[in-house]
Parts: structure tokens; sequence; C-alpha cells
């Protein structure tokens, strides 16, 4: 899961859309998919479109679907993630805030007070289904 940080691939994946991209072989990858790479050594991904293939060289052209011009530079067939099979938008955002090393803190707090509501919740319907069998009796 990818969350889109640029609109580059407006309108099919806009700014904040959670992309899932599934791990494939880079022989499968036809002109026409949405490819996820790395796209250089500090390991920024770009999710664009592939518009050529060029399998003697293992390479692709991209090109973001709102860019007038393809991207600079071919992507290897070995820095490809994967493929996009699906993408949710603005659950990209929720991704992104949950994930912030920033908000590590309050994401763990929220899930434990989840999981003591839960436990809670859980140890007051026991205790109401144990009274009604007593009074059954």
């Amino acid at each position: 899961m990818f969350s889109i940080d640029s609109s580059s691939m407006t309108p099919a994946y806009p700014i904040n859309t959670l992309v899932i991209v599934q791990n494939v072989d880079a022989s499968e990858i036809q002109v026409g998919d949405v490819i996820t790479y790395v796209l250089n050594d500090d390991g920024v991904l770009v999710t664009h479109r592939v518009v050529n293939k060029n399998n003697a060289n293992e390479t692709f052209i991209t090109k973001g679907d709102a860019n007038n011009v393809e991207d600079a530079s071919p992507v290897s067939f070995n820095n490809v993630i994967g493929k996009v099979v699906l993408g949710f938008p603005i659950a990209g955002g929720v991704l992104r805030i949950i994930t912030a090393s920033e908000n590590r803190i309050i994401v763990i707090l929220c899930i434990i007070i989840l999981f003591m509501f839960s436990f809670i919740w859980d140890m007051i319907a026991r205790k109401r289904k144990s009274k009604g069998k007593e009074e059954e009796k």
C-alpha cells in the first residue's frame, strides 16, 4: 500500500489516493499498466503509467497521466515494486497520518484505548448474559 503524494496521476489517482500494489514480474507488465517504482538512490517512490516497454534493455518509459511529457529517465525492471491493482481516494491521507512517526504515540494510545473499550464491553456483555441465565433458573 502506498499513498499518492502528487497530482501527476490525476484524474485516475488524485493526491491522497491509497494504491494497492501487487508484486508482479516485470515481464508481465504491459504498456498502459500503472506501476510503482524506486526512482533514485534515496528510495523515492513514484507511481506512473507505462507508455513504452523495452524488453531488450529491460526498461520502461513512464509518464504521469497529468504530465505533458514522459519521465526523463527509463525505469529499470529491477526498480519496479509492482503493478497498481486498486486505488482508494482519500484513504492515502489517512494512511500517511497513521504511519507518520510523529503520530506514533497517539496511534498506539488509540489502539490501546480501543482494545480496553472492547475488553470492558465484552466483560459487561458476559456479566449480563450470566445474570440472565441465573434469573432463568
